[in-house]
């Protein structure tokens, strides 16, 4: 692949880098094995691409995906083993539980119609799956927190496929209230439930709250009333904050006639009320299939996951 080809590879890694520098815990201690991956994901990720548009998955993991398995390459080897000894087992065990799930991914690809971005933020994966898919696909984002969603909007404004919207989505139509870190009202983070002492402990800066109050639909009600035609083959991914198994409720018909590959966030302790992975689980499996994890974010010297996102495909209908 050309040097162009892996610009964004290479922005991704710097990201990657700066943010270890600021991290503690596993990926802290693992920093200089994943720098050194990252030189060589540089060589020999063909996945690479992938990871850097859709921002899914760390761009370092793509290389121990491709290298991970009977012939792994020597030099691969002995970095995983100095992880083994740094900390980074973890993260390495990790790596190759991902490889199956962005496969399967990967393979969906080419049939999406459409891409719903439930909590987009200021728009990094709705930006990132314009450029996966193909332009004339429709991308619509979802955002309620306003300086976030000037953000969002600014962000997608140059391209005319990506359609966003400043409402939050829920289990039911209404006005509700958001919690909005006092001291960034765009934060990452912005939730209808209350932080929890590990949340806090986890980012501080985001302790204090705000409230916002915002209009929430329910996915259903609100493509129903929207005239862009999505397909029936959408790739649905919900990041809501600890609301996702809400949003699900209120998006039965998108999620079981209409989606044929569902992401969403699952997290551990980190909001009061949160949904559960089994909550989410029990929801789809008679419909789609559970693939796996991708993007996990462990802590501490045990590696225990603060958050993840449980990838689901739709099973083949009969007939």
């Amino acid at each position: 692949m050309s040097s162009r080809g892996f610009q964004p590879v290479e922005k991704d890694i710097h990201r990657m880098k700066t943010d270890l520098s600021q991290s503690k815990g596993i990926l802290g201690r693992a920093s200089r094995f994943l720098e050194t991956t990252a030189k060589l994901a540089i060589e020999n990720a063909p996945f690479a691409d992938v990871s850097a548009k859709l921002g899914f998955l760390d761009t370092v993991s793509l290389m121990l995906y491709e290298k991970a398995g009977p012939g792994m390459n020597p030099r691969v080897r002995r970095i995983l083993q100095r992880a083994q000894k740094t900390g980074g087992r973890h993260f390495a065990v990790r790596c190759a539980q991902e490889y199956g799930v962005l496969r399967k991914l990967n393979a969906a690809r080419h049939s999406i119609s459409g891409y719903l971005d439930c909590g987009a933020n200021t728009g990094d994966t709705t930006v990132g799956a314009r450029a996966y898919f193909d332009d004339s696909i429709p991308v619509i984002a979802f955002e309620p927190v306003s300086a976030t969603y000037l953000q969002l909007e600014n962000n997608c404004r140059r391209f005319p496929n990506v359609h966003c919207f400043k409402v939050g989505l829920g289990s039911r139509s209404e006005r509700r209230k958001i919690k909005v870190p006092a001291v960034a009202p765009s934060a990452e983070t912005a939730s209808f439930l209350t932080f929890t002492p590990t949340h806090k402990a986890e980012r501080p800066w985001e302790a204090k709250t705000v409230e916002q109050e915002v209009e929430v639909f329910t996915l259903d009600d609100f493509l129903a009333e929207e005239p862009l035609e999505m397909g029936c083959n959408l790739l649905t991914h919900i990041n809501v904050e600890g609301f996702e198994y809400n949003v699900l409720l209120g998006a039965r018909r998108t999620v079981f006639e209409k989606t044929k590959v569902l992401i969403a966030m699952v997290n551990y302790g980190l909001f009061e009320g949160e949904s559960a992975f089994e909550e989410i689980f029990d929801l789809l499996r008679k419909d789609f299939m559970f693939c796996g994890f991708i993007e996990s974010l462990s802590m501490g010297d045990d590696g225990e996951s603060l958050f993840q996102k449980a990838m689901f495909i739709r099973r083949e209908r009969e007939g």
